[in-house]
């Protein structure tokens, strides 16, 4: 009895443990998200700024100022390093949720057989 007790309990810690890894892909894969939403609308101001207007570079306390084109080029590999970055985390998180999947199904499964086992020795008293 005490064996499907642990058994139990370390699927359960395994269904755990999935979920947080699952949704810590999920967090990570949103912040990646709105990174590039940011990067995005930055690049479209800087589009719509004709040649001549003077842009700024943040540098630590400071700004240097920089062509529109290095920003926007700056910018796309930021985009392109997001995409990248989100892809591998995708693919993360579609064997994060097969695991999820496979420790639910083995919690279930040890679950009814602890059931079961409770049921037969509440039968066997009475």
């Amino acid at each position: 009895m005490k064996e499907q007790e642990q058994g139990l309990l370390e699927a359960q810690q395994k269904v755990i443990a999935a979920r947080q890894s699952l949704n810590q892909i999920s967090s990570l894969i949103s912040t990646l998200e709105r990174e590039k939403r940011r990067i995005e609308i930055a690049r479209e101001e800087l589009a719509s700024l004709p040649e001549s207007r003077g842009t700024y570079k943040a540098v630590g306390r400071m700004f240097v100022s920089v062509p529109a084109t290095d920003l926007l080029k700056e910018l796309d590999t930021k985009k392109a390093a997001c995409d990248e970055e989100a892809g591998k985390l995708a693919e993360r998180k579609a064997g994060s949720e097969k695991a999820a999947g496979e420790a639910e199904t083995l919690f279930k499964k040890r679950y009814l057989a602890f059931q079961q086992q409770q049921e037969e020795i509440h039968s066997k008293k009475s």
